[in-house]
């Protein structure tokens, strides 16, 4: 049966897939759910926001989807510019081939690593899809991203509704960010503790999920904040407010190079101070540490830039 070889674990911002059978995990929006799949290799496993609008033919068509599949064999990583370069005609001949697809159009590229060390390679695309028996053009932006471990190619393919885009976006961020190959069997104690995916906007910044500073944040989430009551409070009322934005603001990053530079200036103090935090061990340390981070940090992007508004216009 399809079940015995996965186990589902709720989440904060949506549910785990654990497949036992090759090891991988990977968390899928909340109100989402598992429309198919077992085959890795001939079909994947497939995820969609439950709404099926018709049947055209024997298939099931949902607003908004998402599957992973692996591609063994596939020759391992070939440089950024042929695996670009293959990526885009993939999808560009899969678009072509399919009647109901046109307006193929890459978005962006991002380059990346996964935790454990693989190549990422993510296109953001747009298309748009007609359909027998449905009226109208339905508009979709959608993601793809490669994993190349060893000389399989893994594939991570969501495909969005436009007008369901920025609901999703978050999730779907999480989505992409949250693979990981090989994964341990999830636990309660894990689900509590793992939550809301990666760090968007640091990801995107640095490039990686292996970058030092991106690293930073992950261990201090971890062996600080989690490890504390008034920590992981304030990290599940911190992740509400964070993934209401931060994919808005890591996709662009990734399309605007003059944008990513802004932010990089920007948060790269932010980082440097919480530092600070990797000291606190107990409950009243991460709390008083905590405060002080944050006095601190309002001081550097507020109150000094406040004084020194002031100042220049009382000069005049």
């Amino acid at each position: 049966m399809f079940f015995s070889i996965s186990l589902l674990i709720p989440m904060s911002f949506g549910e785990l897939y654990y497949n036992n059978q090759h090891s991988f995990s990977i968390q899928y929006p909340d109100g989402w759910k598992i429309t198919g799949g077992q085959d890795m290799i001939n079909e994947g496993v497939s995820f969609s926001d439950g709404t099926e609008q018709a049947l055209v033919g024997a298939w099931g068509l949902w607003n908004s989807m998402a599957s992973v599949y692996v591609l063994p064999d596939y020759g391992g990583y070939g440089g950024e510019y042929g695996e670009k370069k293959m990526q885009r005609d993939w999808y560009q001949d899969l678009c072509n081939d399919i009647s109901t697809c046109t307006d193929f159009r890459v978005m962006s590229h991002t380059v990346g690593t996964t935790a454990e060390g693989y190549p990422t390679l993510t296109m953001k695309y747009s298309e748009t899809n007609t359909y027998p028996g449905l009226s109208g053009k339905y508009p979709m932006i959608n993601y793809a991203k490669h994993v190349y471990v060893g000389t399989d190619l893994w594939t991570i393919d969501v495909e969005t509704d436009k007008d369901d885009f920025s609901k999703y976006q978050g999730g779907i961020f999480v989505l992409l960010d949250s693979f990981k190959i090989p994964a341990s069997p999830p636990t309660q104690s894990s689900s509590n503790n793992d939550k809301g995916g990666g760090c968007l906007i640091a990801t995107a910044t640095y490039g990686s999920e292996m970058a030092p500073q991106v690293q930073q944040l992950r261990e201090l989430r971890d062996n600080q904040l989690l490890q504390t009551a008034s920590g992981t409070a304030f990290m599940n009322t911190f992740n509400d407010f964070y993934y209401s934005f931060s994919p808005i603001i890591a996709d662009y990053e990734r399309e605007n190079p003059l944008f990513k530079e802004a932010i990089k200036l920007a948060i790269t103090p932010m980082i440097s101070t919480l530092s600070l935090m990797e000291t606190a061990e107990t409950e009243s340390e991460v709390l008083s540490v905590g405060i002080s981070v944050i006095a601190l940090n309002l001081g550097m992007y507020i109150a000094i830039p406040a004084i020194v508004i002031f100042g220049i216009r009382k000069q005049f």
